[in-house]
């Protein structure tokens, strides 16, 4: 295979999930429960993302990750 065919290929393969949801669902008709779900997804898998490679961070002293952790938590409220 070509290598633009390729890339070509991979773009849609990561466009077609995006763009589905719009077609098949409309947000009216969403339960406001899912919905609300919905609007934690990106929160919950960023956290799951970054959380484990900053709790170790520095090898052998996790107790310095969790005060910068507890620092970042902090900040970023205020």
């Amino acid at each position: 295979m070509d290598v633009f065919t390729v890339i070509i290929l991979m773009g849609l393969v990561t466009y077609i999930p995006r763009l589905a949801p719009m077609y098949f669902f409309n947000v009216e008709k969403i339960p406001s429960s899912l919905r609300r779900f919905f609007s934690f997804v990106p929160y919950a898998a960023l956290g799951a993302l970054i959380l484990p490679g900053s709790i170790n961070a520095i090898k052998g002293k996790p107790e310095v990750s969790v005060l910068c952790i507890a620092a970042a938590v902090i900040i970023a409220w205020f």
